[in-house]
């Protein structure tokens, strides 16, 4: 005599971890001749022998399917005696099931097994996801990245693709994105922030340079202005440069700074002027009214060292032409043999510089300009003012990037 208990609860003899299985659902007692009796155990769902539900106890052979609610109850391993079954008994004959049958029983794993099996792929799977998303460019960019070898240059990438650059402590701030197909990164700087990369063109014509202004130029006073009176009139006020500047990009340049060389440490008084074409004013009377001040002011200066003024607002239209004017009222160096570069003195991407007059200003009243031909020797300050950069980018190693050639290191 033996009695097997079914159901959901883990104390029975067979156990169904279905929902629609009561937690004791049924027994099936064998008494001392063999027969076999299901009973239910007044379960939620039924139990049923070849498709019916029964109610009480049923008789059963060895031929009969036995169901808890929908699930198979394969109960023929768990009672029938190897020397009472031919060989291959105990695996029942599917032809007879529906599909729903077969696919319960293709199902069934023990439930220990199959939720280890689950939380296993757990675990792959989230480890990979990991791994994934710390692989991806837009995470990886993320951070600070300074410029090999150089701490003042520096960018911060952060998570709501937003930017700050910081070059020798000048912040500058924008928005980012990322082709990672094409390896791009562009870079849409804030209107407050341009001109995002401003640039220094240094003009230093030839070695073939020499002092010239009020302490190097003497002018003879004539005769009938020799008494102390007049004498300074004729006397040299100031010296400078004229030359035109031709914007050849496609975007607004912005002047920033004009500073000439100086002969000496000193403090100067510098005026910077612009106009249209100097050239086509050069038949009137080429004088100091004919330029727009730009700016006014003194500042302190040395050769190794010279200042930056900022001019603001100043602006050149794509594919416009201006000139400017800079004048001082100390010594500056120019270069007297200059003519052979008179067409083209500087060039690159944005601007071109060319056709410079050395100018001198006496000090009568006409304010008369004389002039010669020299190129502007100094260094001028300037950026165009496209807000949006592209770079070629590649990572490196795991904290090396490279935006256009230049190594960056977090």
């Amino acid at each position: 005599m033996r009695l097997i208990t079914v159901g959901k609860s883990d104390t029975n003899d067979i156990v169904l971890n279905y929902n629609a299985v009561s937690r004791i659902h049924m027994e099936i007692f064998i008494d001392d001749d063999q027969n076999i009796f299901v009973t239910d155990k007044n379960s939620t769902n039924g139990t049923f022998v070849n498709g019916n539900r029964i109610t009480g106890s049923k008789l059963i052979t060895k031929f009969d399917i036995v169901k808890a609610a929908n699930s198979i109850v394969n109960w023929k391993r768990y009672i029938l005696d190897s020397q009472n079954m031919e060989q291959g008994e105990e695996m029942i004959d599917q032809s007879d099931y529906e599909p729903s049958d077969i696919e319960d029983i293709s199902d069934r794993k023990p439930k220990k097994s199959k939720a280890l099996w689950w939380v296993l792929f757990a675990i792959i799977f989230t480890i990979y996801s990991v791994l994934y998303y710390l692989n991806l460019d837009g995470v990886k960019i993320r951070g600070s990245w300074h410029q090999e070898g150089n701490y003042n240059i520096s960018y911060i990438f952060d998570s709501d693709r937003t930017f700050t650059y910081d070059s020798l402590g000048v912040i500058k701030s924008g928005e980012y994105s990322l082709n990672t197909k094409e390896k791009i990164i562009t870079l849409n700087f804030d209107s407050n922030s341009l001109p995002a990369y401003p640039y220094t063109v240094i003009i230093e014509n030839n070695d073939n340079l020499e002092p010239a202004g009020p302490r190097t130029v003497r002018r003879s006073v004539p005769s009938q202005y020799r008494d102390l009176a007049d004498i300074w009139n004729y006397k040299l006020r100031e010296i400078g440069n004229i030359f035109n500047v031709f914007n050849k990009s496609d975007y607004d340049i912005k002047i920033l700074s004009i500073s000439p060389f100086l002969v000496y440490n000193t403090i100067a008084r510098q005026e910077v002027y612009s106009s249209k074409d100097y050239k086509s004013i050069e038949r009137m009377k080429f004088n100091h009214d004919n330029f727009d001040a730009l700016l006014e002011g003194k500042f302190a200066v040395d050769i190794n060292n010279f200042l930056i003024n900022e001019i603001d607002d100043f602006i050149i239209k794509p594919k416009e032409k201006i000139s400017l004017y800079t004048i001082l009222d100390k010594d500056i160096l120019v270069d007297r043999n200059a003519r052979v570069n008179r067409s083209q003195w500087y060039s690159d991407r944005n601007i071109l510089l060319s056709d410079g007059i050395l100018v001198y200003r006496w000090s009568h009243k006409s304010r008369r300009i004389e002039r010669k031909f020299s190129p502007f020797n100094g260094k001028i300050v300037l950026g165009d003012l496209n807000p949006q950069k592209e770079f070629k980018y590649r990572f490196v190693e795991k904290h090396k990037i490279k935006l256009n050639n230049q190594l960056y290191l977090k």
